[in-house]
């Protein structure tokens, strides 16, 4: 396996075939196909992408992550944001926590299906540059695996959902919590979804406008008041959305 890494840019269509073909649950494995897709060409990587996801089911893959960040930052260095996103996607896939300790609508019950740490370092620090380069698919990756969030705590607090996902855990949208130590799940995925949006806004208007009004009609809360707050500095692109949002009083009440 080292010998496949090491010799990888000398072997591609080996290291190729390789990949393709294997099937293991080995994490020191996986570690080594990682380190040969680093040094194979990165359109040959990008077209591997998808072999990724089935890996992180291994019972010891949670770790795996501190590997494939490096991959997901070399991917979107070469442009290939498409294949970036699809490896991120796979990593911030959330599930739910081992049941310990009491019931509190206050702390989230799920996490990363991966390492969170490496997960959190990466959002706060070289997420950014991804979504400059396909802001559009990095918001609606981070959209849906908000909503599977959504659906995961539905499980466990099936009464209170859109309380405890749109309020109790973020009360306040604008204030970032990765700033300030490591973030939940929840707020993970929001600060990324509200610079991700931002972007879109100001690349592309028209797809903008057609996010924010799903999401200002979902039936999420947090996805409302996302919508609400990207509306503050962007509304003056969208009149028809702002007029909407003054016509609902209840946005105004409840949503802000």
């Amino acid at each position: 396996g080292e010998y496949l890494a090491r010799f990888a840019d000398q072997n591609e269509e080996i290291v190729i075939d390789v990949i393709k073909v294997i099937q293991t649950e080995n994490w020191r494995v996986q570690e080594t196909l990682v380190d040969a897709l680093m040094k194979i060409q990165p359109a040959s990587a990008a077209d591997l992408s998808d072999v990724i996801d089935p890996w992180l089911n291994g019972l010891f893959s949670h770790g795996l992550s501190d590997k494939l960040i490096p991959l997901i930052e070399y991917l979107t260095h070469q442009r290939y944001g498409d294949a970036a996103i699809k490896i991120l996607e796979s990593l911030i896939t959330p599930v739910l926590k081992s049941p310990t300790g009491e019931y509190s609508k206050y702390f989230s019950p799920v996490r990363f299906r991966t390492d969170h740490y490496w997960i959190n370092e990466y959002c706060s620090k070289s997420l950014p540059e991804l979504i400059n380069l396909e802001p559009v698919g990095v918001v609606s990756a981070l959209k849906r695996q908000l909503i599977a969030v959504l659906e995961l705590v539905r499980q466990t607090n099936p009464d209170d959902i859109e309380l405890q996902t749109g309020y109790y855990w973020r009360i306040d949208i604008p204030k970032r919590r990765s700033e300030h130590g490591e973030a939940e799940v929840l707020d993970v995925l929001v600060d990324g979804l509200i610079d991700g949006l931002a972007e879109v806004c100001r690349q592309f208007v028209e797809v903008g406008e057609g996010i924010l009004s799903k999401c200002l009609i979902s039936e999420h809360l947090i996805l409302q008041r996302i919508a609400l707050h990207t509306l503050r500095s962007y509304g003056h692109n969208y009149p028809s959305l702002l007029y909407q949002v003054f016509l609902r009083r209840d946005y105004l009440e409840t949503a802000v």
